[in-house]
């Protein structure tokens, strides 16, 4: 042991090294100490007489696998027993190869019938083609189930298709039932017919189709193949616009709305049409504007009205046209606008709209929005008067085709037409035809003059208030023409003339003044009523009022303004 001393291996104590000295401890102490450590081992085999490498081939020879034996193989030493490793690596190599060749063949023979099976149950599965089919090959104790997922798959679809056929069967059955009623209903001849389509209907409703739900509502409301029960009209009216049914709630409105089946409420009736309103509906947004301007269930709204009108017009909805032009041309709501009016009214006619067609020929009569074209107004009455909705339309057109016809404008005059309808209508009541029939009685147009009929026909126009035969009367008053001559009765109508602003009652007023005819002389009051008439552009009143300013009658002379007032009235 002269390399490995005690000294050199233990410290110069004796001792192990101290804990304070561990730290001192180098790579070559720790080196020499390893070294030690196998001269001792080796020491003690020798002496013992132990054979390390037996012990590791009895050891490679006890686990007896190829790696044991290359373990041993690759140590250091002899090696004496190398031939005997290598000739049991070769055995073991020939043993596993075999066991290796066993297990594929047997493998693959499983593998076979696992395949063999899964193809039959596969198939199986395929020809039933169902749920449960692919749900008894999913679950069959296979290691290799090459169809799983593709089965899944299959599953997974044919679930979704089971639930939309039971969806589709559901909603086939509410709608052929249905669709029965529905036919039923409207080819139905006899109470028999109503009662089948009414139990069909029934069926259809309670399973929860809107469709049928609404039909049904019809039939307790229209009293078909049911006795008449707004109540329960109203019940199955409103189930069916719970599903949005715009029809159904449109009906709900208009029972809220009259009062039936339900206790009446305008404010209801005006929410839910302005709920349909929002969505655009026509219909809805026309009753909106209508309530709007009753102010039923909401506040009065001219304004508004006529927004919801100008709404359902933008819709190319042709009623909503005329009754918005209605508003321009009245200036209802909105600042008046004859252009507009005429324009909505003609955008209506384009359409075919009658009421259109009437009032655009009416503005054209009368140049109101828009030039005169009496050949086009006469056109358009002519061959649509057989269309006239009622006979208070029919009368509102008539006479502008009697005028035309009486003026002689766009046709050859033709007072026999003219007369014709004058008559039919005056019969009716119609004002203005009246003051025209007198007009002809008065002139002797087609008629033997006549005062007479034309101051009676004038009194019954005036009392009717046409105000534009006033002054036609009081002139038959004033020079007894059909009546006895009575100045005081003459003057009484001049009076309210004069006061509406005619200039020609005012005029006369100056002359009863001014002359005493039924009045004392008042010359203030005759210069008051020939001024207001100048003023009001009364040419034929500058020459008296001339007069009395010549004469300084009712004011001061004034040769100036006299010379003034003649050159005006020469004009």
């Amino acid at each position: 042991m002269d390399r490995f001393n005690s000294t050199r291996l233990w410290g110069n104590t004796g001792t192990h090294y101290q804990e304070n000295e561990l730290d001192e401890v180098t790579y070559d102490d720790a080196e020499w100490a390893f070294e030690g450590l196998k001269y001792i081992v080796k020491w003690y085999y020798d002496k013992f007489n132990i054979n390390l490498e037996d012990i590791e081939w009895k050891q490679a020879c006890t686990i007896n696998t190829i790696e044991s034996y290359e373990n041993y193989i690759t140590r250091k030493g002899d090696n004496k027993y190398k031939n005997e490793a290598l000739k049991r690596i070769e055995e073991l190599n020939f043993i596993n190869q075999k066991e290796n060749e066993e297990e594929i063949n047997w493998n693959r023979a499983c593998l076979e019938n696992n395949n063999k099976l899964d193809n039959e149950e596969w198939r199986k599965a395929l020809n039933e083609d169902s749920i449960e089919s692919y749900t008894r090959y999913v679950s069959l104790d296979i290691i290799n189930k090459r169809h799983y997922d593709e089965a899944v798959s299959k599953i997974k679809v044919l679930e979704e298709n089971r639930i939309k056929e039971k969806e589709e069967y559901e909603l086939y059955s509410k709608e052929e039932l249905y669709r029965q009623a529905r036919l039923l209903y409207l080819k139905a001849k006899n109470d028999d017919d109503y009662n089948r389509a009414y139990k069909n209907a029934w069926l259809s409703a309670n399973k929860g189709y809107p469709a049928a739900q609404l039909l049904l509502g019809k039939m307790y409301y229209f009293e078909k193949g049911v006795t008449q029960d707004y109540q329960k009209a109203f019940f199955w009216f409103n189930e069916a616009g719970k599903s949005g049914n715009k029809e159904a709630m449109i009906n709900c409105g208009h029972m809220y709305y009259n009062g039936l089946g339900i206790e009446r409420s305008y404010k209801k009736a005006f929410e839910i049409y302005k709920e349909l309103a929002k969505l655009g509906e026509i219909t809805a947004i026309k009753l909106v504007a209508k309530m709007y301007l009753k102010g039923q269930g909401v506040l009065q709204d001219n304004y508004k009205a006529a927004k919801y009108f100008e709404e359902a017009a933008m819709k190319n909805d042709t009623d909503s046209m005329v009754i918005l032009a209605d508003f321009y041309k009245n200036g209802n709501g909105i600042k008046q606008n004859l252009r507009s009016a005429f324009n909505w009214y003609a955008e209506a006619a384009r359409q075919d709209n009658i009421e259109g067609i009437f009032n655009m020929a009416i503005m054209l009569y009368y140049g109101e929005g828009c030039e005169k074209d009496y050949k086009k107004s006469f056109e358009l009455i002519k061959s649509n008067i057989n269309r006239c909705k009622n006979e208070v339309q029919k009368r509102e057109v008539e006479i502008i085709l009697a005028h035309i016809y009486y003026e002689g404008i766009a046709v050859e005059q033709d007072y026999e037409k003219a007369f014709v309808i004058y008559n039919k209508l005056a019969e009716a009541g119609v004002v203005e035809a009246i003051s025209r029939l007198a007009d002809m009685y008065y002139e002797g147009q087609y008629l033997e003059q006549d005062y007479k009929k034309a101051f009676t026909l004038y009194k019954i126009s005036v009392d009717k208030g046409y105000e534009y035969d006033i002054h036609k009367l009081a002139n038959m008053y004033l020079h007894g023409l059909g009546t006895i001559e009575n100045h005081k009765y003459a003057y009484v109508w001049y009076k309210k003339l004069a006061y509406k602003g005619n200039t020609l009652g005012m005029r006369m007023l100056g002359y009863a003044y001014l002359n005493g005819d039924t009045v004392d002389v008042n010359n203030d009051e005759a210069f008051y009523w020939y001024s207001n008439a100048v003023k009001h552009g009364d040419y034929e009143a500058c020459i008296p009022l001339a007069f009395m300013y010549e004469n300084g009658l009712g004011t001061e002379k004034n040769k100036k303004m006299a010379d003034e007032l003649l050159k005006r009235a020469s004009k």
